[in-house]
C-alpha cells in the first residue's frame, strides 16, 4: 500500500456530511449532535389526533417545513405559530417556546 492510499476509516469520514460531526468525533463523545427538543404542539396535534398533512393544510405549508417545526428543527413563523394556535383553540405561548419561536 502506498503512503498517499487513505484507509477505509479515514475515507469514511471524509465522506460525512459538514455539519455531521466526523466518526472520530463521534467515537470521543465531544461533538454529540442530538436532536431539537419537539415543540409543545406537537404533543397538542397527537393528542387531537390531527396529522401532520391535515395541519400543513389548514396552516398553508408543506408537510417538510411544518414537521421541521413540530420537531425543534425550524423555528415556526408568526402566521404557522397563529394558525396552529387556531387550529389546535389554544394560545401560542401554550403551543410554543416563545424565546426561540422567532
Amino acid at each position: 500500500m502506498s503512503a498517499e492510499a487513505i484507509s477505509r476509516h479515514e475515507f469514511e469520514e471524509a465522506r460525512v456530511s459538514p455539519h455531521l460531526p466526523s466518526l472520530a468525533e463521534r467515537a470521543k463523545g465531544d461533538a454529540l449532535m442530538l436532536p431539537p427538543r419537539p415543540i409543545p404542539a406537537k404533543s397538542k396535534l397527537v393528542a387531537e389526533k390531527i396529522t401532520i398533512r391535515h395541519a400543513a393544510k389548514h396552516v398553508g405549508c408543506s408537510e417538510h417545513y411544518l414537521g421541521r417545526v413540530l420537531n425543534g428543527w425550524q423555528p415556526p413563523s408568526a402566521r404557522v405559530r397563529s394558525a396552529l394556535a387556531e387550529l389546535l383553540r389554544q394560545p401560542e405561548s401554550d403551543l410554543f417556546d416563545m424565546e426561540i419561536a422567532g
